[in-house]
């Protein structure tokens, strides 16, 4: 056969009234098909779409099985045309179905049912060959039903587009009735039964657009109300005059703006900006494309009442443009407590001041008016013991002995008290302190004045901190004292002063292998008086640990103790803030050679 013979009975075949309205059927179902899967696509919560989109493609399979059927009567182009019309009704139905916000367990349930049915229906009339009047029959049925759903759609969410598709399907209805009464089989091979899907296909297209133009609306009251709802003033400008286009609820209320006036004006025209150059200053940060973050700067109401503000602004890319954010937070109150507690901290220096001078009048007082009478006694025993020594007895000599001696322990705690309340009246200058060197200096001395004692004193080498250095030599002084007294009685002693990390803190220690203690009074240390020891084995006057304690409160920081009996104690403490002594620490330690002499 030549081409234009095969060309000529192509075209006699489509000139043909079935293969005319099966071609029709078949594009303007994959028409619908690729328009709802593409509206589906653009907004996936849309799920009806998608039920439309598979129930047109089964549409357009239909049509090509139906011509088959109907021209070569083939038996399994007849079952193909009769599941896919199956199909293509399940998920239409289906898809009206879920427009009345139905579960999706519920649409599965309806799905399936429906396919499982009208698969039923089709294999039972296909064997009988009854599928034209029994599909005409479900047809009849499923439009019935679909605009029944549509109204009921129309009643839970009015919509114009629900009500157009429940006529539509009831004039498909009146349609298919009448064409199948009035010609019967002859009806199916016209080209009315395809076009009857253009009103359907109107009123599903309709639906997808007015629940888009909803879908918008929802969403731009949700922006809006919550917008109006933000706690904090936020402004929208266009750049790069920086008109203002848009200011939330509580701009309105804390500056007074008013939307007929404000609006299009840049923030400076609208008098709420106080500090030009530093507005100027932001625009040009958000035009170069970074954002600005706690801007403080002065702002003022219409009304002339100045605000302190931080702003945080971002450059926002939109679809018709740029636009910059400013969320502003109010400083007002912010700064109003700052003041007070200013205030606050001036009057509580005063009074602290005013105590320091009650403290050194109550030491002078203390030095004079409790020495006087402590010398006198001291001083009257001494002459008793002289003048009427080869007369009195040995206890007698014994209780004036004990006498002197208690007076000049007294005049001891005196002097310790003295000097535990003018550090905590002392103020503290950080600096610099080399730790280890200061160590190095106490042990010297500690070995000058006891030099027929053996012990072994380790030091951890560039240990450095910022305190103030009066403070940090008590400590030492003390600790290191207390170490190398209570480790008299050990025939090797050893005093070790170290440093070690606990997270982020750095903690020195004082650690000594003498008498120890008991841990279940571990509270009393720190105890102005308060003796774990015997005073006949140890002297002292049990202030020392007291006056450290004192000190390192005051600097900020914290000690503690840990001890056994006979086993040597370990003293721990910090210095105060810690992340800018761990800074200066480990400058230190990494570069030692960064040392300077003085």
């Amino acid at each position: 056969m030549s081409n234009r013979a095969a060309l000529a009975d192509f075209g006699g075949v489509f000139a043909e009234p079935l293969a005319q309205a099966c071609l029709v059927g078949m594009v303007l179902n994959l028409t619908a098909c690729m328009a709802s899967g593409f509206f589906w696509r653009r907004d996936r919560a849309e799920g009806f779409l998608a039920y439309w989109s598979a129930g047109y493609a089964f549409g357009a399979l239909r049509w090509v099985a139906t011509y088959f059927a109907l021209r070569h009567d083939a038996p399994a182009a007849v079952l193909l045309a009769g599941l896919s019309a199956s199909a293509a009704l399940s998920l239409e139905l289906t898809g009206a179905y879920s427009l009345i916000d139905q579960r999706r367990k519920s649409l599965r349930t309806m799905f399936l049912g429906l396919l499982a049915i009208l698969v039923t229906l089709t294999l039972a009339s296909v064997s009988h060959n009854m599928l034209a009047p029994v599909f005409g029959m479900v047809s009849l049925a499923i439009l019935g039903s679909a605009a029944a759903i549509f109204w009921r759609a129309h009643a839970v969410q009015p919509l114009s587009a629900y009500r157009i598709a429940a006529f539509a399907m009831l004039f498909n209805f009146v349609a298919w009735a009448l064409g199948l009464a009035l010609m019967g089989r002859t009806f199916v091979i016209t080209i009315f039964p395809p076009l009857l899907t253009l009103p359907t296909m109107i009123a599903f297209f309709s639906i997808a657009y007015q629940r888009a133009l909803a879908n918008v609306r929802d969403s731009e009251q949700t922006v809006n109300t919550l917008f109006d709802t933000v706690p904090m003033p936020v402004v929208i400008s266009r750049p790069p005059e920086g008109a203002i286009e848009r200011f939330n609820r509580r701009a309105q209320e804390l500056f007074g703006l008013n939307a007929d006036v404000h609006i299009g004006k840049s923030a400076p025209q609208s008098g709420m900006v106080a500090d030009i150059e530093k507005c100027d200053a932001m625009h040009l940060e958000l035009a170069a494309g970074r954002d600005v973050r706690n801007s403080e700067g002065l702002y003022r109401t219409t009304s002339g009442q100045p605000l302190q503000m931080s702003v945080n602004a971002s450059r926002v890319e939109l679809r018709d443009g740029v636009r910059y954010v400013f969320a502003l937070y109010d400083l007002s109150d912010i700064r109003r407590v700052e003041q007070a507690l200013q205030e606050l901290n001036a009057s509580l220096e005063q009074q602290v001041a005013d105590r320091t001078r009650d403290l050194e009048s109550f030491s002078f007082s203390v030095s004079h008016d409790l020495r006087a009478p402590l010398r006198a006694i001291d001083g009257y025993a001494a002459m008793l013991a002289d003048e009427a020594g080869e007369s009195l007895s040995a206890p007698a000599l014994a209780c004036i002995a004990r006498i002197r001696e208690n007076c000049q322990r007294m005049g001891q705690m005196i002097d310790a008290m003295i000097s535990m309340a003018r550090l905590g009246a002392a103020r503290f200058e950080p600096t610099l302190v080399d730790i280890s060197a200061l160590a190095a200096e106490i042990a010297r001395d500690l070995e000058t004045a006891d030099p027929q004692r053996r012990v072994e004193v380790r030091i951890e080498p560039w240990m450095r901190a910022t305190a103030d250095i009066g403070a940090v030599r008590v400590i030492l002084e003390n600790l290191m004292r207390n170490a190398w007294k209570y480790s008299s009685k050990v025939p090797l002693a050893q005093i070790t002063v170290g440093s070690e990390t606990r997270g982020s803190t750095r903690v020195y220690f004082v650690r000594d292998n003498g008498a120890g203690f008991d841990m279940q009074r571990a509270g009393e240390l720190f105890q102005p008086f308060a003796r774990l020891h015997d005073a006949a084995q140890f002297e002292g006057d049990g202030i020392g640990l007291a006056t450290v304690a004192r000190v390192i409160r005051s600097l900020g920081g914290r000690i503690w103790a840990e001890g056994k009996p006979g086993e040597g104690a370990t003293f721990r403490f910090t210095l105060g803030p810690a992340e800018a002594r761990q800074r200066e620490a480990d400058a230190a330690r990494n570069n030692p050679g960064g040392r300077k002499s003085t």
